[in-house]
């Protein structure tokens, strides 16, 4: 009996283990780290749509960079609002990053303002760093506007 119930929780470790190291999201982490873009990004999107973040931000980084596919900047924001909604803060940044560009959207410096300043909010760095620059040229564009 003893030997029957130690069996089954093998078993059962071993399929848990087996999902975890063979799933989507760390295929495509191979694929990419291998420079096989095309597959990463099919297995990120895979994983995206089982509602994995990080899957989401780097399909959408793929598609920013036009890595493994033709630059495709509607799908993108797509996955990057997809993630950012998911919590991502990285993909919010590159999000914001595209509105302020004007990058595949109607450029919205008010808007990627707003993202930064939360971001900054919320610990990331990057986005205090971006908030930052963004304040100090608003300040600037006003200074010069004053002299005038």
């Amino acid at each position: 009996m003893n030997k029957i119930f130690i069996g089954v929780v093998i078993l059962i470790i071993g399929t848990i283990l087996f999902k975890f190291y063979y799933n989507d999201y760390n295929r495509a982490n191979s694929a990419y780290e291998n420079g096989d873009f095309h597959k990463a990004i099919q297995l990120y999107e895979k994983a995206c749509d089982d509602n994995n973040m990080d899957a989401c931000r780097i399909a959408g980084y793929c598609y920013d960079e036009g890595l493994g596919k033709r630059l495709n900047l509607q799908k993108a924001i797509q996955l990057y609002s997809k993630a950012c909604d998911g919590e991502d803060m990285v993909a919010c940044h590159n999000l914001a990053m595209m509105y302020l560009e004007g990058r595949g959207v109607k450029k919205d410096g008010k808007r990627a303002f707003e993202m930064f300043g939360t971001l900054c909010d919320n610990g990331l760095d990057i986005g205090c760093y971006s908030y930052n620059e963004l304040k100090e040229r608003i300040m600037l564009m006003r200074k010069i506007r004053n002299k005038k």
